[in-house]
């Protein structure tokens, strides 16, 4: 059984490794020839099977969502000279490269609005006043629940010891968002897509 870990945390650091090595690269390889067709491009992270067959780069895209797109798909139309750059890390197979916009800082902004409310509201309840609920954070609570509800497999519950910040936590581990909804944190990290 010892080996089977062994085995496996060898393969975790080769393929966090890979990533870095990856990440690199593409960033070179945006920096010196798209640089002008995509603006202001951000390689967020690099996820990598343990085979090292498939990369997925996360991007975010300085600029309006359109933009965001248009960088997109530029950079899905230029994998296979992306793939052709990995040609230098002397592997038996080089990974194949797929782009998704990063949608992290998204959502962190979302969050944060949120916890500025919440911590508004606390002030009008320790100050005495009672004001109306907040319908503009219930309703962007709720869009926030519904983007990440269409995956329901991926969303673990935990118990939090929250207090009365109005049911909401922004949990800083390896990236996921939680929301605290009775006294349960429903946490969603980021999961690797299909073969990743």
């Amino acid at each position: 059984m010892d080996r089977v870990k062994e085995f496996a945390m060898k393969d975790q650091i080769r393929a966090h490794r890979m990533a870095g090595r990856i990440r690199h690269l593409i960033s070179r390889q945006i920096e010196t020839k798209l640089r002008d067709q995509l603006g202001l491009v951000t390689i967020t992270e690099v996820q990598v099977t343990g085979d090292l067959h498939h990369a997925k780069v996360f991007v975010t895209v300085y600029g309006t969502k359109d933009e965001a797109q248009t960088a997109l798909k530029i950079l899905e139309d230029n994998r296979a000279n992306f793939r052709r750059s990995l040609g230098v890390l002397k592997v038996r197979f080089v990974p194949t490269v797929e782009f998704e916009l990063d949608r992290l800082f998204e959502d962190a902004g979302i969050m944060d609005e949120l916890i500025q409310r919440a911590r508004e509201s606390d002030k009008r309840i320790a100050a005495g006043a009672s004001g109306p609920i907040d319908n503009d954070a219930t309703a962007l609570m709720d869009k926030v629940v519904d983007q990440e509800a269409r995956n329901p497999d991926s969303w673990h519950t935990a118990p939090t010891s929250s207090s009365h910040t109005a049911g909401l936590c922004l949990v800083r581990a390896s990236s996921p968002i939680a929301c605290n909804i009775d006294s349960t944190t429903l946490c969603k990290p980021r999961t690797p897509g299909p073969g990743l």
